[in-house]
């Protein structure tokens, strides 16, 4: 649909006005006695006519618009003829089956009878078979009295969101006068706006770096929204890699709707959180909620509730949140992750996940799988994220030991199946392929009292073989895994499915950037496809937007993250902090290692620092680790010492309501002073906010750098070979990354005044202080607990430290 704002029109297509075809009045009582015919030689032909009518919706004016694929005149009759293509050509037209296909077929012959002031129109609907051009049609003849009552049908069915498209592109206009939702804009801030509003208009990508506290989220939604004003761009992604920033731009929307309510926002969430029938893995298909089921004391099908969900939605609400659409699905009988996108299509903002543009597998189609003429916006938020999301998504291994469980169940004949038997064979000897490559250079390690085999294999390429019969064994085990539903066989034929799509999904990014590895270590194959470089598949992602900003807190150093996300190093805004300086210590403690060798007979000292720093004044503290053992190390040695410390620690696998009530710890004030045992890197050491008393102390013990691999030493060797920082790019910018995410949850807002303290004598090098935030200015140094103690104590007094 368009709309014309002079004339007051809405234009819709005849395919747009066909999807409504599902309407509460019987129109199939009209729509039997289609009969095949043949071609009809003698005639007038007509190709691609285009046919119009237009209609007053109540002051609004609607113009329907559609092409014939054919117009034919034959002995003073007029046919009106469309065209399907298929696979297979179909023995009788089935109206009840083609609802959409009737629908189009009618509102054309329709157009074209008011077009030729006929009475009777015949309509013709004709089936091509793809692959040789053989064809099928049917007809019948329609009076203007019955075309006229089909397509008031459909138009009464898509009044009500004919009228909601025209309101939203009329209050878009409105969207120009949109105040900034604060009294002041921060310095960084507005550096920060101004970037993005220039990438909007301009096109392109933008890689921006503004402190925590900037205010990113309303800094590049704000620019966004005039933007979309304008017609620079036509709709708004704001993609997150946590719930949590998820709902910053959730409510940062709330914000601007009560100033600007024409806004319409959605926040999509993931399938698996959305479904309330917990069928998931029985496939969307056996859902109960897509058939046709009963409503209000009658039956009704799917296409129906969907359409009065979404009626009800959209007449109600220009926000939806997980709980509205939740509340409607339920109410509608239908899926409420479907509605999300459903909803999506009327609204400006769409705020999901990262994977929902860079996942092939998750992608969101109807916007991306093909050009829909619309101009699109990505805002990135926390985009230091963002290569390591797509790494692990496009990484995957697979083993012999992955499919054993299901070749036992084959084997014993718990499952028959002769397919699945075929097809774990080509796998075996796929895999066995693979081991051969492996053993041709592999050596011999061991203590002396055992000798283990030890080889690897590398390749630009997956083998066809190995992705040949992956790729078949998942497709027969997704085709019977629905019918051991209720046996224990189920979640192992499922599992396999799963491996099997993941291993595919990862094998289809495969280009620059990637290796296929394959690994023999003892009795242990494992063929692995690894992403060393996200940053075409970024590239290639963000190609489906006009515009993308990608900003963080943390994209440090500039020219790593330039190349990680494919953007090129001129494209890189800088934002200053909008903070008082001096209200952040940041001291790094170097005279303790805390490396992997070191870390037991360090842990006592280490144990005297984190006590020094949180007595240094009292309130709320984080300790963040490289590791959970390493964390519950000092912990014990920690609690042991110093009894009075009152800590909570982070668990491993939190479930939602841990992590909830860990948090409200700190917020809640009622424990008085508080610890936190956290690991870089995890769930609590970056997007939390804990602004004012509710945290004042950051402690990072460690470098945190990744464990030795063969994924990170491939990683390592690809961007020696690219830039020769192969260390840097595997190694120690992320861990640098890790440790500024924490450090970055003192500050949040103005008023906020807090220390960080660094723990670990690599930490004070000049090749990682350089790398150090320049907000971060001075850092202090110190190597005994009381010289920290004297410039904690100078900070919270006030005072600057000259040491």
């Amino acid at each position: 649909m368009t709309y014309n704002k002079e004339s007051n029109t809405v234009i819709m297509s005849a395919d747009e006005l066909s999807s409504y075809a599902v309407s509460k009045q019987n129109v199939y009582d009209v729509s039997a006695g289609f009969l095949r015919v043949e071609e009809i030689g003698d005639s007038e032909t007509e190709n691609d006519v285009p046919v119009r009518f237009t209609t007053d919706f109540k002051g609004l004016t609607l113009s329907v618009e559609g092409t014939a694929e054919k117009v034919i005149r034959r002995n003073g009759s007029i046919t009106a003829s469309i065209c399907e293509y298929v696979n297979r050509l179909p023995r009788e037209f089935l109206a009840s089956q083609n609802p959409s296909l009737l629908a189009k077929a009618v509102v054309i012959a329709y157009a074209l009878s008011k077009r030729e002031h006929e009475k009777n129109i015949r309509t013709r609907i004709s089936f091509e078979r793809s692959k040789d051009g053989a064809s099928a049609a049917f007809e019948r003849e329609y009076s203007a009295l019955e075309l006229e009552y089909m397509t008031e049908s459909l138009l009464s069915r898509a009044e009500a969101f004919v009228k909601v498209f025209a309101k939203r592109e009329l209050d878009r206009y409105k969207l120009s006068s949109l105040a900034f939702p604060y009294k002041k804009i921060r310095s960084g801030q507005e550096q920060l706006m101004l970037g993005t509003m220039k990438t909007m208009r301009r096109g392109g990508k933008l890689v921006a770096a503004a402190p925590t506290g900037t205010g990113k989220t309303m800094a590049t939604l704000y620019p966004a929204l005039k933007a979309l004003s304008e017609k620079y761009i036509d709709r708004i992604f704001y993609l997150t890699s946590k719930t949590i920033a998820g709902k910053a731009a959730y409510e940062a929307m709330e914000l601007i709707s009560e100033k600007s309510p024409c806004v319409r926002t959605v926040i999509i969430h993931s399938k698996e959180r959305s479904c309330s029938t917990g069928m998931m893995k029985e496939g969307c298909r056996f859902c109960p909620r897509m058939n046709d089921s009963v409503m209000f004391g009658s039956a009704v099908q799917y296409k129906l509730r969907e359409f009065e969900a979404l009626a009800e939605l959209l007449s109600s609400l220009n926000m939806y949140c997980e709980t509205d659409i939740a509340a409607a699905a339920d109410k509608y009988s239908v899926c409420p992750f479907e509605l999300s996108l459903d909803i999506s299509e009327w609204c400006d903002v769409i705020i999901c996940d990262y994977n929902y543009v860079f996942d092939e597998r998750m992608k969101l189609r109807r916007y991306f799988l093909e050009d829909r003429g619309e101009k699109y916006a990505f805002l990135i938020d926390e985009a230091h994220n963002l290569p390591d999301r797509i790494r692990a998504g496009y990484t995957a291994k697979l083993s012999p030991s992955d499919f054993s469980a299901l070749a036992e169940l084959v084997s014993s004949s718990l499952i028959v199946s002769d397919e699945l038997s075929d097809a774990l064979t080509q796998c075996a000897s796929a895999f066995d392929e693979e081991k051969k490559k492996a053993l041709a250079d592999a050596i011999v390690v061991g203590d002396g009292k055992r000798d283990i085999i030890s080889g690897f294999f590398k390749s630009d390429a997956v083998p066809v073989e190995l992705l040949r019969s992956v790729s078949a064994l998942g497709k027969i085990c997704r085709k019977i895994y629905r019918y051991y539903e209720k046996s224990k066989h189920y979640d192992v034929l499922y599992e396999t499915f799963s491996r099997a799509t993941a291993f595919l999904a990862a094998a289809h990014g495969f280009g620059k950037g990637f290796v296929f590895l394959t690994r023999i270590h003892g009795d242990e194959l494992t063929c692995s496809i690894v992403c060393m470089d996200p940053s075409e598949i970024i590239s290639e992602g963000c190609e489906r937007a006009y515009a993308s900003v990608m900003f963080s807190a943390t994209l440090s150093p500039s020219e790593y993250f330039a190349d990680a996300l494919g953007c090129p190093e001129k494209a890189v805004l800088e934002a200053e902090s909008p903070f008082d300086p001096s209200r952040l210590s940041v001291t790094v403690f170097d005279g303790v290692s805390a490396r992997l060798q070191d870390r037991r007979l360090t842990a006592s000292a280490i144990a005297e620092i984190i006590k020094t720093t949180i007595d240094s004044k009292k309130g709320n503290y984080m300790a963040f680790f490289p590791s959970h053992s390493y964390m519950r190390l000092i912990a014990k040695e920690l609690l042991t010492a110093y009894p009075d410390v009152r800590a909570v620690m982070q668990k491993e696998h939190m479930t939602y309501k841990e992590r909830e009530k860990f948090i409200s710890a700190f917020r809640s004030g009622k424990y008085g002073n508080i610890l936190g045992l956290c690991v870089l890197g995890g769930i609590f050491s970056e997007g939390i906010d804990l602004a004012g008393d509710s945290l004042i102390g950051v402690i990072s013990v460690g470098l945190g750098l990744s464990g030795l691999s063969d994924e990170l030493n491939l990683t390592k060797e690809y961007y020696d070979d690219k830039c020769e920082m192969g260390y840097e790019y595997s190694y120690l910018y992320p861990a640098i990354n890790k440790i500024e995410q924490a450090a970055g949850r003192v500050i949040r807002t103005a008023d906020d005044k807090g220390c960080v303290v660094l723990i670990d004598d690599r930490l004070s090098s000049r090749e990682i202080t350089r790398r150090f935030p320049s907000f971060w200015q001075p850092v202090n140094c110190t190597s005994d607990a009381e010289s920290l103690k004297v410039i904690l104590d100078r900070f919270w007094n006030g005072k600057k430290n000259n040491i």
